[in-house]
């Protein structure tokens, strides 16, 4: 058998074995940690009782700049941005955020 590339080689392991190879799986559970820290820093923003600046250490980040890159990369906006919707009475759910440019928007 010859060399096979990563995605690859990834695809045949977790098709025979049922998981993904070490290194990759922990890159992705990174990556669902980062979720699950913007989900929570999502709910803290929505209780209303903390400022984005609390929600950062609550919700594990290490600084602002950290947070609002994860933010936006799930809900294509920074935090204070999204909060502001929210304030409005717009839900944007990971879903919407998606959509192309959010049409109708302006924030």
């Amino acid at each position: 058998m010859g060399y096979a590339s990563a995605n690859a080689f990834s695809k045949l392991f977790k098709q025979r074995t049922g998981r993904l190879p070490g290194g990759i799986r922990a890159a992705n559970d990174k990556r669902s940690t980062v979720s699950q820290r913007v989900e929570v820093a999502r709910q803290l923003l929505m209780s209303g009782e903390y400022t984005v600046g609390q929600v950062v250490k609550l919700s594990g980040f290490d600084n602002r700049q950290g947070l609002d890159r994860a933010f936006k990369r799930i809900y294509g906006m920074p935090p204070a941005e999204w909060l502001r919707w929210h304030r409005k009475g717009v839900t944007i759910t990971i879903e919407t955020a998606k959509l192309s440019e959010l049409d109708g928007f302006d924030g």
